[in-house]
């Protein structure tokens, strides 16, 4: 086994913003419209919205992209 250095800062940012664009940015409709069924309102639907995203965001490059969406629940 090789020690292999961290990614650079820069290509750490690179590969979070790509996977947050491939598995998160394509949902973002369905999330309001289920932050909206939840809230009630639309300014709530909104703060809950971004506040998701904010947190998958922070959280995306330790996601394995097995199931980006669970279907058939």
């Amino acid at each position: 086994m090789t020690d292999q250095p961290a990614p650079a800062p820069d290509d750490a940012r690179r590969a979070r913003t790509a996977a947050f664009a491939r598995y998160v940015e394509p949902e973002v409709a369905v999330l309001y419209r289920v932050a909206l069924t939840l809230a009630g309102q639309r300014a709530d639907a909104e703060d809950l919205v971004q506040d998701t995203l904010v947190r998958a965001y922070r959280a995306v490059d330790r996601f394995d992209g097995a199931h980006p969406r669970a279907r058939g629940c």
